[in-house]
């Protein structure tokens, strides 16, 4: 599912604007003699909960300001990539709240000459975040992310193909006292992909992920080591030009050597409708059902320095719907909604509720301007914040 907030300890929906209101500005930067971009940016920020409590609400505005680059490279077959961002973050009276946050998102799509051709992604990103404890308490740390991709696919034929895949994710608190909620898997990943015409590509494919966590609450402490199994069916309609719909039902067994984490042994899986009827107007629904471990990570790489929206919960239903509409040729407006509920390792219900909407104007090719606000709720038992966040930024480019 995408991930159109902001992280745990932090909305910055200006920057955030400037992705997801710009579509075209990737597009763009391609067809540009030039594949290099170098810019600065700046944004403030304005947070009506800083630290996600219920009780004691602190607010606080953000000054950001930072630096981007990055590249698109067409190499004879291959198209290497990357975008890189970084800024400093600087809270109005809470000194010990400002850090420093980073992100690079890189990659190679590749092929041979005869049937083969694959994709390594390489992203990664460390961003302040607040962690709620049971009792309703907040720890702060800094949240690093890394991930890895490496895919390949070979056809059998121009209607059959065989794909395989190996991905890494790790999850790390720089913060001592959150050393429990660490996280590393590695997944493997194969299957075959078939082509049954012009509208209608079907897929089986297994995975296979095994993943550790510290647990330090235990006596004496050691990791819980967990294993996944997935059994995959996919398809992706497209009825026409403007309209795609990709879908995927798995079959999941997850196992952990903890006693204390349950076992998951559920059908999952997700749906989700691209629709694009006008070169203005884009939509997009999805639904998706599966654990935590997964939708965490299961987000579109991007640039952006906000922590990865850490999702706790052992099963979860996220619900979202995105509009981008092109007012003028200049001028972009963005809206979003979205809602997950999931169930804790204590069998407690967690709710999350987001809503943004957003404007951004492309001044000139090298100037982007834009403003947002974005609101957030979460309801669990002792537990439960509101947050609001409005932002504006500005962005200068040289391609």
């Amino acid at each position: 599912m995408p991930n159109t907030t902001c992280g745990h300890r932090r909305f910055n929906p200006g920057l955030l604007a400037l992705a997801c209101l710009l579509p075209g500005a990737g597009s763009a930067l391609a067809q540009e003699s030039n594949p290099y971009y170098v810019g600065v940016r700046q944004s403030f920020t304005h947070d009506s909960n800083v630290y996600r409590t219920s009780e004691n609400q602190v607010s606080q505005t953000i000054s950001s300001t930072g630096l981007v680059a990055g590249l698109d490279q067409k190499l004879s077959r291959q198209r290497l990539f990357a975008d890189l961002s970084a800024d400093v973050n600087r809270y109005s009276s809470q000194d010990s709240l400002n850090n420093k946050s980073y992100a690079l998102n890189a990659g190679l799509d590749w092929e041979t000459i005869e049937f083969l051709s694959g994709t390594l992604r390489y992203n990664t990103r460390n961003s302040l975040a607040s962690v709620l404890n049971a009792d309703g308490s907040t720890l702060i740390g800094d949240q690093v992310t890394n991930q890895f991709n490496a895919s390949a696919r070979y056809g059998f034929t121009s209607y059959l193909a065989f794909d395989a895949g190996y991905e890494y994710r790790h999850l790390r608190y720089k913060n001592p006292l959150l050393e429990n909620r660490n996280y590393s898997q590695n997944t493997v990943n194969g299957g075959l992909r078939w082509v049954v015409g012009p509208t209608l590509t079907l897929g089986l494919g297994v995975r296979s992920g095994k993943g550790e966590a510290p647990q330090f609450q235990t006596t004496p402490p050691y990791a819980d080591e967990l294993r996944r199994r997935d059994t995959d069916l996919t398809a992706i309609w497209t009825p026409s030009a403007a309209s795609t719909v990709s879908a995927r039902v798995s079959a999941t067994k997850e196992t952990h050597s903890l006693a204390s984490n349950a076992e998951v042994s559920e059908t999952t899986g997700m749906l989700s409708w691209d629709y694009r009827p006008t070169g203005r107007l884009g939509l997009n629904a999805s639904i998706s059902r599966d654990t935590g471990t997964e939708t965490t990570f299961v987000v579109a790489p991007s640039s952006s320095t906000d922590a990865l929206k850490v999702d706790n919960s052992r099963l979860s239903t996220a619900l979202s719907l995105q509009a981008r509409y092109a007012l003028t040729a200049k001028t972009s407006l963005n809206t979003s909604a979205q809602q997950r509920r999931g169930t804790l390792a204590d069998s407690t219900q967690e709710k999350i509720n987001n809503y943004t909407l957003g404007v951004a104007y492309a001044a000139t090719r090298a100037i982007s301007l834009g403003c947002s606000v974005a609101r957030e709720s979460r309801s669990v038992p002792a537990r439960s914040y509101d947050v609001t966040a409005t932002s504006c930024f500005g962005e200068l480019t040289l391609r």
